[in-house]
C-alpha cells in the first residue's frame, strides 16, 4: 500500500506502463502521483499527465491534457514537452502562428 502513496514508486510504476503502452494505467498512475503531490507537484509531473492523456487519445489534445499543461506552464514556462504539446494542441486546432510561437523556442535552443 505504501507504493500508492510514494512518488518514486508512482513515477517509476508510470513509466513502465507508458513504456508498455498501457495508457489509462499511466493516466490513473500520474492522476495518483499527482494527489499525492499536491501542490508541491512540479512542471513535468503535469506534463507527463499531459502527455499519457494525449497519448491514450490517439495524439488528441483534449481539455484535460490541456488543464495539465496549464499548470505545467504555471510551474516553469520553458518545459518543453509541455511547449510541445501545446503547439500540437493549436496545430490540431489551426492556429498555426500559435503553434509556431510555442515551438519556436524549442527549435532554437531545445534539446534535440
Amino acid at each position: 500500500l505504501q507504493a500508492a502513496s510514494d512518488p518514486e514508486a508512482l513515477r517509476s510504476r508510470y513509466r513502465v506502463a507508458f513504456e508498455a503502452g498501457r495508457m489509462q494505467e499511466a493516466v490513473r498512475l500520474q492522476q495518483r502521483l499527482l494527489e499525492v503531490l499536491g501542490d508541491s507537484a512540479g512542471s513535468n509531473d503535469q506534463a507527463n499527465l499531459a502527455l499519457a492523456l494525449v497519448a491514450e487519445a490517439n495524439g488528441y489534445v483534449s481539455p484535460e491534457a490541456e488543464t495539465a499543461l496549464r499548470a505545467s506552464l504555471k510551474a516553469d514556462m520553458g518545459n518543453e514537452l509541455s511547449r510541445y504539446l501545446v503547439g500540437e494542441m493549436f496545430l490540431q486546432g489551426g492556429r498555426f502562428d500559435q503553434a509556431f510561437r510555442f515551438w519556436r523556442p524549442i527549435a532554437e535552443g531545445g534539446m534535440p
